[in-house]
C-alpha cells in the first residue's frame, strides 16, 4: 500500500519454487524441528498423511542453501556490537563429542557446532583485526588472544567468590572477603535493571567499579 496515494500494488509473494508444500506449512516444520528440537517423526504425526519424509527433509535442505549466505551477514553485525557475548559447551552430534559454541549480542546469535574447543573456532568468527567494545566471556584461555578487550562475566565470577567461602569456610578473612565481595558483583550485574538515565547509570557504575577494585 502507498502511504501517498494509498493505492494497493499486488504482487507474487516469493516462494520456494517448484515446492510440493507451502511456506507456512514448512516454517511451522523448521520451527517445530530446529527451534524447538521435535524428530522429523513426530512433526510428521501432527501435520498429517499429505507431508511425507522425504518431501519435508527436501524442503530442510532448500532452506539451508537459502541461509548459508546469512553467515557472512551475521558475523559482521556481531563483529560490530559494542558489547559482544562467547561460549562453549560439550555437545554431541550423531553420537560423536563436539562443541558447541554460542556468539550473540542483544539482536545477533550465532551458533556454531564443531569438534574442537580450540580458539581458531573464536577466530573464525571474531577475524584478526581490532574490533570495538568489549567481549564477555567466562574466563577460558581460548579467547585471551582476540582482538577485542575482555570483560569477564560477573556471574561467573560471583560463583568463584562463592566457592571459596565453601572451600575455606573456616578461614575467617575469606569469609569476611565473600561477605563484602559478592554484594558488590551482584549490585553491578543488578544496574543495568535500574529505570535510570544513562548520565546516573555511569555514575552509580563507576562507584560500584571503584569499590570493587578497592576491596580485591
Amino acid at each position: 500500500i502507498c502511504p501517498k496515494c494509498f493505492k494497493v500494488y499486488p504482487s507474487r509473494p516469493v516462494v520456494l519454487c517448484k515446492s510440493l508444500y507451502g511456506n507456512s506449512l514448512i516454517a511451522q516444520a523448521a520451527v517445530m524441528h530446529f527451534v524447538h528440537g521435535m524428530t522429523v517423526g513426530k512433526i510428521l504425526d501432527i501435520l498429517g498423511e499429505n507431508v511425507g519424509f522425504g518431501g519435508i527433509m527436501d524442503c530442510f535442505h532448500r532452506l539451508g542453501k537459502i541461509a548459508e549466505g546469512a553467515r557472512s551477514f551475521l558475523i559482521k553485525d556481531y563483529r560490530q556490537s559494542l558489547v559482544k557475548h562467547a561460549d562453549e559447551t560439550g555437545w554431541r552430534t550423531d553420537g560423536h563429542s563436539g562443541y558447541a559454541w554460542i556468539f550473540c549480542t542483544p539482536k545477533t546469535t550465532i551458533f556454531e557446532f564443531r569438534d574442537t574447543r580450540s580458539s581458531r573456532v573464536a577466530r573464525d568468527i571474531l577475524g584478526n583485526k581490532e574490533l570495538p567494545g568489549v567481549l564477555v566471556v567466562d574466563r577460558y584461555g581460548g579467547y585471551n588472544q582476540m582482538p577485542v578487550q575482555l570483560q569477564y562475566c560477573y556471574a561467573h565470577l560471583l560463583r568463584e567468590v562463592e566457592k571459596l567461602e565453601a572451600e575455606f569456610k573456616d578461614d575467617k578473612s575469606v569469609i569476611d572477603f565473600v561477605s563484602r565481595f559478592a554484594p558488590l558483583l551482584t549490585s553491578a550485574m543488578k544496574l543495568r535493571g535500574f529505570e535510570i538515565s544513562d548520565e546516573e547509570f555511569l555514575k552509580q557504575a563507576s562507584q560500584v567499579k571503584e569499590q570493587i577494585e578497592t576491596l580485591v
